[in-house]
């Protein structure tokens, strides 16, 4: 999955781990997340941690264009 599409879908996740990880508050992890469009590794490093941790399956893929012809 892109990272802007993670970042977008998964932004509450990932807010909260900031807010373990540093202690910050609800309004500051939103605002840095929100500056974070383009890849920030240490954004990176918490959506690798929420994937193994949580053990989601991401799937990437365009519904429009699945291979099937219509008629």
């Amino acid at each position: 999955m892109p990272y802007k599409a993670f970042l977008e879908q998964y932004k509450g996740h990932i807010i909260r781990e900031i807010i373990r990880d540093k202690g910050w508050t609800v309004t500051k992890a939103t605002n840095y997340v929100s500056t974070k469009i383009n890849y920030d590794p240490y954004v990176y490093s918490i959506m690798c941690k929420l994937v193994q941790k949580k053990k989601w399956l991401i799937i990437n893929r365009n519904p429009e264009d699945c291979g099937v012809v219509k008629t």
